[in-house]
């Protein structure tokens, strides 16, 4: 049912845990685990139809789609992905601007079971990046996933997982220290485990996770290093969401999650402890007309309390959800809105309340030609200090899919973020061109 699939994604949503960084004020390429799809059994089974609640992105095009390789009960999907950016203004600078070529060779690989009950996926990645004139913000991530499903009954099942990843704050993004001379790395552990169980027209999804964060030290234009120990910290939350189908394809639910975000003691470093404990709460509705409209939209309240008296607890209304508008088999409209108190490694700022809204259109010009044009806007407000930054993201891009291993893409992105700091501002133009291969 379309709906449990909505249901699902919901939660998996609210189970992230994290820093958040604006959707697309990150200009650097990043890698990221593959989306698990079930594996194709061979051409012979795929179909060019598109099934219920499929876009034009998501919907299988058998002459191009990769047939992967077989391994007994599993496929191996792998991929490399070689691409040349330009960014002119790589450092965020308001007026001393500088650009660059950036190349960046990322392979992946995905492994994903094909059993008839239950299922396990694999998948890893890196992305190193070389620039031609500013080598010494070069880096290189990586990441390691898996998840499983186990089906115990048609109306229940068990989801977990876990994940590591190596990655890095890149200037531009709320929490990079102007000061340090490359980009920040850090590294991110997690584990995830959820229950979903359906009594008749009762859909329950009940899970919890843990994320661990770890930064490395800053090295500054002097060569001197600083340490970002005070930002370590382990994240907790658990979620319940509850559905009851109030007729075929129109779901009402209740949503409930609270976390624990637990800063490291670190005595010796001399900061505020940012350690705080929240809760959200919301209400909505998710619906399928037919596939050509289905989403979910919701209204509640999210607080997060601060253990430490200097910093001011925050909250406000929750207010958002994803609708997805299928205008023709060819054109694909997304729009998604969404609220969240934000972790920071900024000093005196207890969080960062953030509005993000964003409208994506796909469109498939040609059966091998996907097009793509995107706006987001982002609002981050800063608690305990007087900051508050917006951000105006839009683009367009296309993808040209050559035969079922190779495609080619090319994409241009704008950023401009607005600040009541003035030096804060910045804008920043970023061209792509690149080619992917994949078996």
């Amino acid at each position: 049912m379309i709906l449990q699939r909505v249901g699902l994604a919901l939660t998996v949503s609210v189970l992230s845990i994290g820093t958040f960084v604006p959707a697309g004020a990150q200009e650097e390429p990043r890698s990221a685990p593959f989306t698990v799809r079930p594996a194709p059994r061979g051409p012979e089974e795929q179909s060019s139809e598109p099934y219920r609640g499929e876009t034009v992105v998501t919907r299988s095009r058998p002459e191009y789609d990769p047939l992967g390789i077989r391994l007994g009960g599993f496929y191996l999907f792998p991929q490399m992905n070689v691409f040349q950016s330009w960014n002119d203004n790589i450092f965020a600078s308001k007026n001393d601007e500088k650009s660059d070529f950036i190349t960046n060779v990322a392979p992946a690989m995905s492994l994903q079971s094909d059993w008839g009950r239950h299922a396990l996926n694999f998948s890893a990645g890196s992305n190193s990046a070389m620039y031609s004139t500013y080598t010494r913000q070069d880096y290189t991530e990586y990441f390691a996933n898996a998840n499983g499903r186990a089906d115990i009954s048609n109306d229940s099942a068990l989801f977990a997982g876990g994940g590591y990843a190596h990655r890095f704050l890149f200037p531009g993004t709320p929490d990079f220290q102007g000061a340090a001379r490359e980009p920040t790395p850090y590294n991110t552990a997690n584990g995830f485990l959820q229950f979903n169980q359906n009594f008749g027209r009762i859909r329950t999804v009940t899970g919890g996770q843990i994320e661990r964060i770890v930064y490395d030290d800053d090295t500054l234009q002097d060569g001197s290093k600083v340490s970002n120990a005070d930002d370590d910290r382990t994240n907790y939350i658990g979620s319940v969401r509850v559905g009851y189908e109030l007729f075929p394809n129109y779901e009402v639910f209740v949503q409930g999650s609270g976390n624990r975000r637990e800063y490291d003691d670190h005595d010796n470093v001399g900061t505020l402890n940012r350690s705080s404990t929240g809760y959200n709460a919301i209400t909505g509705v998710a619906l399928d007309l037919g596939g050509v409209v289905f989403g979910e939209i919701y209204v509640g309240y999210l607080q997060q309390f601060y253990d430490e008296s200097a910093y001011t607890n925050t909250g406000g209304v929750d207010a958002g959800g994803s609708l997805t508008w299928n205008v023709t088999t060819l054109t694909t409209i997304t729009a998604r809105a969404s609220r969240q108190i934000s972790e920071t490694t900024q000093d005196n700022v207890s969080g960062i309340f953030t509005t993000t809204t964003s409208l994506d259109v796909d469109h498939e010009l040609l059966r091998n030609l996907i097009l793509n044009a995107n706006f987001a806007f982002v609002s981050d407000k800063y608690e305990n200090i007087n900051r508050d930054d917006e951000y105006y993201i839009t683009g367009v891009g296309a993808r040209y899919l050559i035969n079922r291993n190779f495609s080619a893409n090319l994409g241009y992105r704008f950023v401009q973020r607005d600040s009541n700091l003035s030096n804060e501002e910045y804008t920043r133009n970023l061209v792509r061109i690149g080619l992917q291969a994949q078996l």
